[in-house]
């Protein structure tokens, strides 16, 4: 003990460090023990709310990097990008004048920015989470009377970022190193970029996105007092809903465009 500390204080300090040791375990132990990760107490959800929010940032805004730096992966963003307003384009009273200073903003905006992408980030990812957090609440509501807490499940859908964040990282530096937004493990290339909707669509299908959906599933499972199979039942509603809800509005606006 330190001399200096008297036990009640001492006591806090190693309460602290408990405290601060869980919560960053539990990002690590979510990749192979989700079960256990759900079983334990969340002291502060907010906590692990802003480590999540920290570390997805901090991955959005690498990954912006190694897009910008990438000559074939910003060649085929601004192709994405430009297909709108070249099917606009083809319309009778579309202002032709003004392609040129379009496509010039869209390059400009594929150079990296860091606060730009900082902000993207934290943005995008709080609403993720929170959003993934309502998903995940319903989901599980269909299978208990009895419902954790909101705020805890949304720690345990933050402790699930870990998993999301590496996926993303890897997948951005395959891009970046195969020069290929089509350089991923995911579907995309079933499609290309041709078509930038269903490329972001099948893009979704990757072993990660799937990953992330069965450990969260099955954390709120085990905190909920369900079963290892309701889990992977739950990540699976989830997972299934958000795919068909994309798919249909990038059905939709292809349609309209």
């Amino acid at each position: 003990m330190d001399e200096n500390l008297t036990p009640v204080e001492h006591e806090v300090t190693e309460n602290e460090a408990e405290e601060s040791v869980s919560i960053f375990s539990g990002f690590i132990d979510m990749f192979t023990s989700p079960w256990e990760v759900g079983k334990r107490t969340i002291s502060s959800a907010l906590k692990v709310l802003l480590l999540a929010i920290l570390l997805e940032t901090i991955v959005i805004a690498g990954i912006s990097y190694f897009y910008s730096a990438s000559p074939g992966v910003r060649q085929e963003m601004f192709q994405m990008q430009t297909q709108v307003i070249d099917k606009m384009a083809k319309g009778p009273n579309f202002p032709k004048e003004k392609l040129p200073e379009m496509y010039a903003e869209i390059e400009k905006g594929l150079n990296f920015n860091p606060t730009k992408s900082i902000g993207i980030g934290l943005l995008t990812t709080a609403l993720s989470i929170f959003g993934l957090g309502i998903l995940f609440w319903i989901c599980h509501r269909i299978f208990t009377a009895e419902p954790i807490k909101f705020m805890h499940l949304v720690g345990l859908v933050s402790y699930g970022a870990a998993i999301s964040a590496l996926g993303n990282l890897l997948t951005g530096l395959i891009q970046f190193f195969g020069d290929s937004m089509l350089m991923a493990p995911n579907l995309g290339f079933l499609v290309g970029v041709g078509d930038a909707g269903m490329f972001g669509v099948l893009s979704r299908v990757n072993i990660f996105t799937l990953w992330y959906y069965a450990a969260v599933g099955t954390a709120i499972a085990s905190a909920a007092g369900l079963s290892n199979k309701q889990g992977y039942t739950i990540g699976g509603i989830a997972y299934g809903f958000l795919f068909l809800v994309t798919f249909g509005f990038m059905k939709l606006i292809s349609t309209l465009f």
